[in-house]
């Protein structure tokens, strides 16, 4: 798969994603309220998972419903478990799959690596250091752009503002993501676990920053250091059992005049 249709497809997805935003939007100012998570377990191993679900009223005026087994589908096609539970009052979506450290990490980004879709912008930059590496990371979602040419999205846009943020305050989106290692620096609205677990807000009509900096160690300083600490503990064994031997010689020269 070359580099456009990988972008192509996941400006599908985006976009079909962002469309149940403004869907559950709509549900949220007809309805009750709206409930939307994910979130990215990384271990420390490298392996990752991803987990997502999409809540909203049974009773919703929006058939959101029909929009969303559409995604679903195409989110199976990606390789995503899909499920939903309706426990009367409210009819849940979940999304979840596990990914292995090799099918993330298939090739090299290089120090520096940037994508630019519609409704999204990624930058990734590495900077090297003597035991680390520094992973700085940040993205840009844009509802407003990817939904541009959506006719719902611009009725949306005219409600009143009073209406807006109504519908707003009703809906509950966010991301999270838990690490084995704390960040350097990152710009979440709410951390926990030491700075380990991160948790942003995402507006569904605003753009959304996402920062984040990380350390990695250095898999060839470390590799230099642990042969430097073998080599000086092959040489400290050495020196030891030369001066063992030494001191040995010494007490039978002394013991045997």
């Amino acid at each position: 798969m070359n580099k456009n249709t990988r972008n192509s497809s996941s400006s599908r997805t985006i976009r079909s994603f962002l469309l149940i935003l403004i869907l559950l939007l709509a549900a949220g100012t007809a309805s009750g309220c709206v409930e939307g998570n994910a979130a990215v377990n990384v271990s420390a191993t490298g392996n990752v998972d991803v987990s997502a679900a999409i809540g909203l009223p049974s009773q919703s005026e929006v058939p959101a419903d029909l929009i969303i087994k559409s995604f679903s589908q195409r989110m199976q096609e990606y390789g995503f478990e899909t499920s939903s539970v309706n426990d009367g009052d409210m009819t849940t979506w979940t999304f979840k799959r596990h990914y292995d450290r090799s099918e993330i990490f298939t090739g090299k980004l290089g120090d520096e690596f940037e994508l630019d879709i519609t409704g999204l912008r990624l930058a990734y930059k590495r900077e090297h250091s003597w035991l680390y590496n520094i992973h700085t990371v940040e993205v840009v979602i844009q509802p407003g752009e990817m939904l541009a040419d959506s006719q719902l999205y611009e009725r949306y846009r005219k409600l009143p503002a009073l209406v807006r943020r109504l519908a707003e305050r009703r809906v509950d989106l966010d991301i999270s993501l838990n690490m084995p290692y704390p960040p350097a620096d990152h710009n979440a609205d709410i951390s926990s676990r030491g700075g380990r677990s991160l948790t942003w807000s995402i507006s569904p009509t605003a753009d959304t920053p996402v920062k984040l900096t990380v350390y990695g160690p250095n898999t060839g300083t470390f590799v230099a250091v642990f042969i430097l600490i073998a080599c000086l503990a092959t040489l400290l064994i050495w020196l030891i059992t030369r001066l063992r031997r030494r001191l040995r010689a010494r007490r039978q020269r002394e013991g045997n005049p």
